[in-house]
């Protein structure tokens, strides 16, 4: 049966959309949020958005038509609520500069909506921006959003994702919403394929976290099949194989083997880890066969894990330690030479010595004299060969220990900047902390925790402070019940003035 009366219902454009398979509803897909550097400077970590990202499930998108633009506005109080997020898993991708994006599939109404579903007929792509509600970390935030200091987030809880106009920018680099166009047969289609892949996912697949820390770095042997075949048995395979595999073929999403390229990653204890012999294997195939985005992945990689470092430190190493075996093999063969007579000389020794004068002819002797005289008088030259060739490497020798000192003073140079950073930041946490603990504690404790800090490595110096507040906590509560409350703050927006006219 078909529904072609429209009842008490207010809506103009119905007609439009009457022919559609899906008169009601466009369907789209959003990125809405990353660990690339955004305008508030609010700094995100891929562990906090993969485990935050999922509140936008069941949460609205926004957006306010504007009728003299003739496009939708930025984050207002009137927004309207145009569409909404199902229920579904949370996609996960990294883009060419290893950040992670997060991105969710809407729907959108196209009746209550029209206005804003018409600008996607017209031009398929719209910046979006989210609001949420943010807990920052207690040493950051009181720092100015959009300040020199990133503001580090510990947690947060999206309310809605708002479709920004096309001169508007998202805070969020390359934040966007595109609408698909897919009938009722192919939604249906493509949620017969997810609850099967959702079967197989339960019944046969693993999953298995992800490390890209330096601290993670597999040091061990290296088996690159293994690796893609351990890739395709995991749950998050389309996630994964991004990180794992440098380059991906079509059909990839299928999990064939064959359509994965240069695997750097393998588990170990039970962790997707970068495998220094995979990264080193990638590299040189890829430089050997000029694949030139392959090689800017991995170089990217090496350069922030500091392996770079270390692979220039070794090959320094690696050139001084040949110069020096090649300087000692030539030393050694002319120090030979001059010890041991040659071949040629000793059978002309023996001959002379077995032959009379009365035997040996005029002219015989003349030829061996005439050869030996030869000879001897090529060997200046191949002295001389021997002598440049040792200057040489011996130039090349002094030239690659100075390269090798340049080098420590730049490393020297960087482990003193790396220190100062940790001190001013160390600094920053244990001043910010006891300001908190002061007044909570008598003057006792609080020089015992003042001191201890002093004492404390950078590296520990988040346990002290777990400490230093834990001590306040039981003073405070020794004195008083009374309950503190937690403070989320609220990503602010600039809001403009309404006019109060058309000439405004």
């Amino acid at each position: 049966m078909t529904f072609e009366n429209k009842v008490k219902m207010s809506i103009e454009d119905w007609r439009k959309y009457e022919n559609d398979e899906d008169y009601e509803f466009a369907y789209g897909t959003v990125d809405f949020l990353s660990t690339k550097k955004n305008s508030h400077n609010h700094l995100y970590s891929e562990e906090v958005i993969k485990k935050y990202a999922p509140t936008v499930i069941g949460k609205w998108v926004l957006a306010e038509y504007d009728n003299f633009e003739g496009d939708v506005t930025e984050h207002t109080e009137n927004q309207k609520i145009v569409g909404f997020v199902p229920q579904q898993d949370i996609k996960y991708r990294y883009d060419d500069d290893n950040d992670l994006i997060a991105s969710v599939d809407i729907v959108m109404s196209k009746l209550y909506a029209n206005d804003v579903y018409s600008l996607f007929r017209e031009h398929n792509y719209r910046n979006v921006s989210i609001e949420e509600l943010v807990g920052f970390t207690p040493e950051t935030k009181n720092y100015m959003d959009g300040g020199d200091k990133p503001k580090i987030v510990e947690g947060f809880n999206i309310t809605g994702i708002t479709i920004l106009g096309l001169k508007y920018k998202p805070s969020v680099p390359n934040a966007n919403i595109k609408l698909t166009q897919m009938s009722e047969k192919e939604i249906e289609k493509e949620y017969v394929k997810y609850s099967e892949h959702k079967m197989a996912e339960k019944d046969n697949f693993v999953s298995h976290p992800v490390n890209k820390s330096k601290e993670a770095l597999d040091e061990g042997d290296w088996n690159g099949d293994k690796a893609k075949q351990d890739l395709i048995k995991e749950k998050n395979f389309k996630t994964l194989a991004k990180s794992v595999c440098m380059k991906l073929e079509e059909g990839w999403e299928d999990r064939q083997v064959t359509k994965l390229g240069y695997p750097i990653m393998n588990i170990k204890e039970g962790e997707w880890v970068y495998n220094r012999k995979g990264l080193a294997s990638a590299l040189g195939y890829a430089q050997k066969e000029n694949e030139s985005a392959v090689v800017s992945k991995i170089q990217k990689i090496y350069k922030k894990l500091g392996l770079d470092q270390e692979e220039k430190m070794n090959d320094i190493l690696e050139k001084l330690e040949n110069i020096e075996n090649q300087l000692k093999e030539e030393t050694m063969a002319k120090e030979k030479e001059k010890v041991t007579p040659k071949e040629e000389d000793v059978k002309v020794d023996e001959k002379e010595t077995e032959t009379t004068d009365t035997q040996k002819e005029p002219d015989t002797k003349a030829e061996v004299t005439d050869d030996d005289t030869a000879k001897k008088e090529g060997e200046p030259e191949k002295e001389d060969d021997t002598e440049t060739k040792m200057a040489e490497l011996k130039s090349e020798l002094e030239t690659t220990k100075a390269e090798l000192e340049t080098y420590k003073a730049k490393v020297k140079t960087l482990e003193k900047y790396k220190a100062d950073v940790e001190t001013a930041k160390k600094d920053s946490i244990v001043q910010s902390t006891l300001s908190q603990i002061k007044g909570s504690v008598d003057e006792n404790k609080y020089a015992e925790i003042e001191k201890a800090s002093k004492e404390c490595a950078y590296e520990n110096i988040g346990a002290w402070k777990n400490n230093a507040l834990a001590q306040a906590y039981v003073s405070v509560m020794s004195k008083s019940t009374e309950k503190d409350m937690l403070d989320m703050g609220m990503v602010q927006t600039e809001k403009k003035d309404q006019p109060t006219s058309i000439y405004d």
